[in-house]
């Protein structure tokens, strides 16, 4: 019985180890945006020219690279 918890203690302290030195499953950049949709409250006309800010953040632990922004 001592022997299987002796083991049991080196298999899990490898299983540790082994999860420390890979790193974070899902490492990159990850773009977040505060909101996703801009209301307006009033009817816009078209060809109206509005306006609208939201904030994009990079909570990843590598570098965000905005390549071309397209308007939708």
């Amino acid at each position: 019985m001592n022997q299987l918890k002796h083991v049991t203690v080196i298999s899990l302290a490898l299983v540790i180890v082994a999860l420390a030195l890979a790193g974070p499953a899902f490492a990159g950049p990850k773009l977040v945006i505060d909101q996703s949709v801009i209301v307006y409250t009033e009817p816009i006309m078209e060809g109206t020219k509005i306006t609208g800010e939201f904030i994009i953040q990079n909570q990843g632990d590598a570098d965000l690279e905005i390549k071309k922004v397209v308007p939708g």
